[in-house]
């Protein structure tokens, strides 16, 4: 799912730009997924046992290097450092987003 917000400063991207480039990315892999927009949500509510639980994702090391400000400072810059962040099938779309 990906939450329907305003691209700003630290996200660039509109809702719809980051839901084609998520698309993309598992197309190139063979895998069939759904993209969901969903509203701009501030809290998560659970109460009466139904059975809700809140979990903190940390992303393994192989992704937890990658900074979207590198990216677009890299980018920016015009050198190809940023291309070792992001997958190839999607590198396309990223340059022409931030255009």
């Amino acid at each position: 799912m990906v939450r329907d917000i305003e691209p700003d400063e630290k996200n660039p991207f509109t809702t719809e730009q980051t839901i084609d480039m998520i698309e993309t990315y598992h197309k190139s892999k063979g895998q069939d997924v759904l993209v969901m927009k969903i509203p701009d949500i501030e809290s998560v509510n659970y109460g009466r046992g139904v059975g809700y639980e809140i979990n903190e994702f940390t992303p393994p090391d192989n992704i937890g290097f990658i900074s979207a400000t590198k990216i677009r400072n890299s980018i920016n810059e015009g050198n190809e450092e940023w291309k070792e962040m992001v997958d190839e099938s999607i590198q396309q779309k990223v340059v022409e987003y931030l255009r």
